[in-house]
């Protein structure tokens, strides 16, 4: 739970951070057009927010292919074979791999049906223990009005 939590938070934080970069060129792009900057440097502004960008965008996309790999590990879910384009991709930032997009989607499915399978015998066991509490609950209840009853027929 807590991890799901922690990982959501960094994906907030550099996707915030993206937004962040975009607003600061943003503002570059205005006062080079304000100036009258040629094409080229406005060109190459727009460039470094390109690269920039897709540098997060990369981040996020190891952290999140970190993130399933981490549960997969956790609920015992095999993790896909290693092919290069197929279900891994180079880094264009850093020198590794992550998922594919496709990957990412099978492997989120498996995790989804791993943890759907294993939290129906936890709820077929709270159904099961929630009839017993209320069968005993009325038992109870049902015991203590009619001692209450039978007390009143006494007196």
């Amino acid at each position: 739970m807590f991890d799901e939590l922690r990982f959501s938070y960094r994906i907030w934080r550099n996707a915030r951070r993206d937004r962040s970069l975009w607003e600061k060129h943003g503002e570059k792009l205005r006062e080079a057009r304000k100036r009258g900057a040629s094409r080229e440097d406005i060109g190459e502004i727009e460039a470094d927010g390109m690269f920039l960008s897709k540098e997060i965008d990369d981040t996020i996309a190891r952290m999140l292919s970190r993130h399933l790999l981490d549960q997969a590990d956790k609920l015992l879910i095999p993790r896909p074979e290693f092919k290069e384009g197929d279900t891994y991709v180079e880094s264009e930032f850093s020198s590794g791999y992550h998922l594919s997009p496709t990957a990412v989607a099978a492997l989120r499915d498996a995790i989804r049906k791993e943890r759907r399978e294993r939290s129906e015998i936890t709820r077929l066991w709270m159904i099961a223990i929630g009839g017993i509490i209320g069968a005993l609950t009325g038992l109870i209840g049902t015991t203590i009005g009619l001692l209450a009853y039978l007390d009143k027929l006494h007196r």
